[in-house]
């Protein structure tokens, strides 16, 4: 099963909290939950765990109809490594190392395995080396594989011409490696007494594992972290539920489960399009418990992140939902086509899970680039987006709040310097800036000077007074604006085209004035 307990800071940063984002159009998606949401929930049964319920209840709740009966303890197989060209295995004390006809008794530390040139396993420390399999036993102390120590045996084998180990071990002593890593061993019992269940009767049912024959020791089936893994508590929920398994129609139950529901788990059919009697959707609140980090989260999608996870033939600039029968997102509808959901929609736009609603924020500037003392239009739309504002920030200062907005929205503006508008909640959205440039005017022409004005006035400011010499401006005197917002340049007037120039600086960008033509 997918391992999701992680830290919250962890999952801002895959999941993407973004910043404010570029102008245009920003989709905005709130959710709930994390995993497929099929089966139990364990933010959930931690939840029901810390209100009362015992591990019969929480696993009732989450699979309908079933029971919970006693089965046998069967031997099963764990993948820990493959394709390795060597691997160190060991004890703190002597283990025993066979191949079936030969049986020799190794000091105790790790010792490097490789394979020799003729397809056998060579040990360090041994002077024969051994046919595949060999099987590494403890002594009396557990066997290891690099750091990490296992109950049972490792089993070595050359598979492709690389290095294949296996943890060979009773289903009990399994379990005991795979609860601390679905749930923190510091949850209450009732949590972990059906975590325990849940995961019994996972492995039983889902056969012999998805890694060639064994079980995988991560989320494709689920996280195992061996002897090094175990945890008091953990272990003791194991033995409080040993060998029980959850049982629908006489037969061991696929207990589905994950981090958490968002309020509500899934029906199966929703999800894989399989129906299973007893993986049904069920009001989940206590899924919902405050210390679970997961039962909120936003994420931002750009309109090309949406192409693009959903494989959509436009770039869309608006979408809607299709829900299904467990109020998850069953499809989107965009670029006059709907795009399938399920589980698969969670991973294609990068999500915690497919429980989320869809809004649109949307923001344009009918002028980027603007003249001080000039309106312009500054236009959007805020569709379910709760608590959305307009917020601006000039060139160098902190963000204000300028209204609260809902809708469509259309208001005047007039920036004294460049500035950028972010609509959105919190401290994310999407942007649009204007630019403002100097309002430079060249209004007295005179045989040996050229003078002006400048708005706003910004007194120190070097004006460039240019001219137009095949085809580029070229510099012909400087300036400096004064208190007033005055400048004046002193230099011999020749005919042909002459403009203003003042440098980007103080909050503006770099302008020109109009340019004037001068005569004989």
């Amino acid at each position: 099963m997918r391992r999701h307990l992680l830290p919250v800071a962890v999952l801002a940063a895959v999941l993407g909290l973004a910043p404010s984002a570029g102008a245009g159009t920003l989709f905005v998606l709130k959710g709930r939950g994390w995993g497929h949401g099929v089966g139990m929930s364990q933010w959930g049964a931690f939840g029901m765990a810390k209100d009362g319920s015992t591990y019969r209840q929480i696993l009732g709740h989450y699979y309908a109809g079933t029971t919970v009966e006693p089965r046998s303890n069967p031997r099963v197989r764990v993948e820990l490594a493959s394709g390795r060209t060597s691997l160190e295995l060991g004890s703190r004390q002597a283990f025993r190392v066979s191949d079936g006809t030969r049986n020799v008794t190794h000091g105790a530390g790790n010792a490097t395995v490789r394979k020799t040139r003729r397809g056998r396993i060579k040990v360090e420390g041994i002077r024969h080396s051994f046919k595949s399999p060999t099987t590494f036993r403890a002594g009396t102390a557990p066997i290891r594989l690099g750091s990490t120590e296992y109950r049972g045996k490792l089993v070595v084998s050359i598979r492709g011409g690389r290095l294949r180990a296996e943890n060979r071990l009773r289903m009990e002593h399994y379990i005991r490696g795979v609860v601390p890593r679905e749930s923190p061993a510091s949850w209450p019992a009732a949590a972990l007494e059906a975590q325990a269940v849940a995961a019994r009767s996972y492995a039983l049912a889902s056969g012999s594992g998805k890694c060639g024959g064994a079980f995988c020791p991560d989320t494709r089936d689920q996280v195992y972290g061996g002897l090094s893994g175990e945890e008091g508590s953990t272990n003791a929920a194991v033995a409080a539920t040993a060998r029980e398994v959850v049982v629908s129609g006489g037969h061991v139950a696929q207990t589905f489960f994950h981090s958490s529901s968002g309020g509500r788990t899934a029906n199966s059919e929703d999800i894989w399009s399989t129906p299973v009697s007893y993986l049904r959707g069920v009001r989940d609140r206590r899924d919902l418990v405050r210390e679970n980090p997961n039962r909120r989260w936003t994420v931002l999608r750009t309109p090309r992140q949406l192409r693009s996870g959903l494989g959509l033939p436009c770039t869309p600039n608006g979408a809607s939902l299709v829900r299904d029968s467990s109020d998850r997102v069953g499809g989107i509808r965009a670029c006059g086509i709907t795009a399938d959901g399920g589980d698969s929609l969670r991973w294609e736009l990068e999500l915690k899970s497919n429980r989320f609603w869809l809004g649109t924020l949307r923001i344009k500037a009918s002028d980027r680039h603007i003249e001080w003392g000039q309106r312009r239009t500054l236009s959007g739309r805020a569709q379910d987006v709760a608590n959305s504002s307009l917020t601006y920030r000039r060139s160098g200062g902190s963000w204000r709040t300028s209204r609260a907005v809902t809708g469509r929205f259309s208001v005047r503006i007039r920036p004294r310097s460049t500035t950028t508008y972010r609509l959105g909640p919190r401290a994310f959205g999407t942007s649009a800036r204007v630019r403002v440039q100097p309002r430079l005017r060249i209004t007295t022409v005179g045989a040996r000077s050229l003078a002006g004005t400048m708005r706003p006035r910004r007194a120190g400011t070097t004006i460039s007074v240019q001219r137009l010499k095949g085809g580029a401006w070229t510099t012909v005197d400087t300036a400096t604006v004064n208190a007033e917002g005055a400048w004046r340049a002193r230099f011999r007037v020749d005919p042909g085209r002459y403009r203003a120039f003042a440098a980007r600086g103080q909050g503006l960008v770099a302008g020109a004035s109009p340019t004037i033509r001068v005569s004989a």
